[in-house]
């Protein structure tokens, strides 16, 4: 999984309405930077993960979309993680 890089971020919204669903996309992945950017209301991330395509050492880490799904299964949500790349 070392070579499988990639930048994406998530909504200040999703954290503080949804924080499942944040927890659920985190846990996807293994996040070596984290910037928050008030001026987009968003946090950066740098991580790696199996979802993400494999990069050459001097390749910069491509950038994805996440897409979370909800599904209720009775009482309780589950959250379904999609990372897309750009």
């Amino acid at each position: 999984m070392q070579k499988r890089v990639g930048r994406f971020t998530i909504s200040h919204k999703m954290i503080y309405l949804k924080p499942e669903a944040a927890k659920k996309v985190l846990s996807e992945t293994i996040v070596v930077r984290a910037e928050s950017l008030f001026y987009t209301e968003r946090i950066e991330y740098l991580a790696y993960s199996e979802h993400f395509d494999k990069v050459s050492p001097n390749q910069m880490p491509p950038e994805y979309d996440v897409e979370v799904t909800e599904e209720f299964n009775g009482e309780e949500v589950e959250y379904e993680v999609k990372f897309i790349r750009r």
